[in-house]
């Protein structure tokens, strides 16, 4: 089955390990294209690690489960939970593995970093919570360190794993 992988590059001031809040019930906003007729929804869906569901007709679970409104077929999706990995300063502005999706059917082709992000300071030992980076961009300052922080130019990508 496909495997991709959501990678991010994002341009990081004097922070690292951005994350989801709790990777195992974050919300990740995809766009999907079915793999059969290739129509691609508009339509922002969200797959999360603790969200398991029975594929129908099949013995099988998934985290998101949908039947193509074009072409009937039954798509689904599971997060490969033990892939995920933080973006850390060391990779600012670099194209960087976050998580990797298997998809039966379809392909993901957008994300939205919706929900609540952390990160931590490279200066001091800060964690910053409750990151919205609806905007893709977030900026804030270091009282410990007296040094500002920023997560800037947030973009992402997927790419198939052979």
């Amino acid at each position: 089955m496909p495997k991709f992988s959501l990678e991010i590059k994002v341009e990081l001031e004097n922070v690292t390990n951005l994350q989801p809040e709790f990777v195992s019930s974050y919300r990740w906003h995809l766009k999907f294209c079915c793999s059969r007729c290739k129509e691609t929804s508009d339509r922002w869906n969200y797959v999360s690690i603790d969200e398991i569901l029975e594929i129908p007709g099949s013995r099988g679970t998934a985290n998101f489960v949908e039947k193509c409104k074009f072409c009937d077929c039954q798509n689904s999706l599971s997060i490969l939970s033990e892939s995920f990995e933080p973006y850390v300063f060391e990779c600012s502005n670099q194209w960087r593995k976050m998580i990797v999706f298997e998809c039966r059917g379809l392909e993901p082709t957008d994300f939205e970093p919706r929900g609540i992000w952390v990160a931590n300071s490279v200066e001091s030992s800060s964690k910053f919570e409750h990151i919205d980076l609806n905007e893709k961009e977030w900026a804030d300052f270091d009282e410990k360190a007296q040094t500002p922080v920023g997560i800037f130019n947030f973009e992402s990508r997927f790419s198939k794993i052979r």
